[in-house]
């Protein structure tokens, strides 16, 4: 008996998986990849508009740094100027 079966279909046979002739699919991954990078940041922003998105991604964080900075301004107001601590000081 032969590989393909009892019933001697050939190997061009419906449901049989015949060998592909080798195709150029470069263009179609790259054209996959950024599909998917696409797809993928509309999901992290949420399907919003990438520039908006970009905005907030820069603000967020630079506001969360100036909130520590005032913070840091109120703490530290009431000393002295010379008795002040300042970042980077090796005392």
């Amino acid at each position: 008996m032969s590989a393909v079966g009892a019933a001697g279909a050939s190997p061009t046979a419906p449901g049989v998986l015949a060998e592909r002739a080798p195709v150029d699919r470069r263009g179609e991954g790259i054209r996959s990849f950024w599909t998917a990078v696409r797809l993928g940041w509309q999901m992290e922003a949420n399907w919003t508009d990438p520039l908006l998105f970009f905005i907030y991604s820069v603000a967020k964080p630079v506001a969360a740094a100036l909130i520590l900075v005032v913070m840091l301004q109120v703490v530290v107001g009431g000393a002295e100027r010379r008795r002040r601590p300042r970042l980077g000081d090796p005392r």
